[in-house]
């Protein structure tokens, strides 16, 4: 194939992405970068000052403005909201770096088609709650894996972290962003889809280093079950036999263990290492405020 060829089925691509409807992921994989710019994108996408009023009055944060903002436009606008119209809308109020990671999109997997990760599962197993059940009957669960979830008599968060955890294992990389949204929609759970599609950056997040915020963040949780967390993340006994020593707080031993792994671990000390590990110890607790 010449370059030329290659030149034009290339344009071609990007042309029928531009004329592809903008979804809900994609709303909310933009409007964190949006923020403060939200009026303005509105008015040029015609979205009624009346209408932006209101969301003014009624949210506080500047994502979800911009979030409640584009998806009235979407509504509005039917078949005439494409990615290409919103990418020129980007572009005249000078956002073209969120132009150009909404047309990035047109040449990577689609965010829909990614598996599933454990840190999305933990996001929103607390939204799912009391729904648990239907979600497992939307995604095909086996009634023999509901029973026993049903069995161990845990609360309802767990018993969604339990039916989404087993659910990845069964599918495998068929476990997609796309099906578990479509099964959220179908139960009326729309609210936990926005989370989910506000959550598509999070796989780098795995890999992002442990702050001293974080470690601050989670010590209370982890309380009296850091001597197992240390086990987990290979801290030698004979330095947690000395932090045992000093008899501290368990919050502050927490610390001094974490401290001594970041220390230990340098840059292999990251946020998805330390997820594991208090999976592990079953601390999902602490996870969340990681989150």
């Amino acid at each position: 194939m010449d370059g030329s060829k290659a030149s034009n089925e290339a344009t071609s691509s990007e042309i029928l992405f531009e004329q592809a409807l903008v979804t809900e992921i994609q709303i909310q994989s933009i409007c964190g970068e949006v923020v403060t710019d939200w009026r303005d994108l509105g008015i040029v996408l015609g979205v009624a000052s009346v209408f932006m009023d209101i969301i003014e009055a009624d949210y506080s944060a500047s994502r979800e403005k911009a979030s409640q903002m584009l998806l009235k436009w979407k509504q509005k606008e039917g078949n005439g909201a494409t990615v290409g119209i919103l990418i020129n809308a980007l572009a005249k109020i000078e956002r073209k770096d969120v132009a150009e990671k909404l047309l990035a999109t047109s040449s990577e997997t689609p965010f829909e088609q990614t598996p599933v990760t454990q840190i999305q599962i933990s996001q929103i197993c607390g939204e799912v709650g009391e729904q648990w059940r239907d979600l497992s009957t939307v995604l095909g669960i086996e009634p023999a894996l509901i029973v026993e979830i049903e069995a161990a008599r845990s609360a309802s968060r767990e018993r969604a972290r339990k039916l989404l955890l087993d659910w990845i294992k069964k599918e495998g990389k068929r476990a997609t962003i796309g099906i578990l949204v479509n099964a959220l929609e179908t139960i009326g759970k729309k609210d936990v889809v926005k989370k989910l599609g506000a959550s598509s950056s999070d796989i780098p997040f795995e890999k992002t280093l442990v702050t001293e915020v974080q470690i601050w963040s989670i010590c209370d949780e982890v309380g009296v079950d850091w001597r197992d967390l240390g086990t987990v993340l290979g801290i030698a006994s004979s330095f947690m036999d000395n932090i045992e020593a000093d008899n501290g707080a368990s919050r502050e031993q927490a610390r001094k263990l974490l401290r001594k792994w970041i220390t230990k671990e340098g840059k292999g000390a990251t946020v998805g290492i330390l997820i594991d590990a208090l999976e592990e110890i079953e601390r999902i607790d602490a996870i969340e405020k990681l989150l």
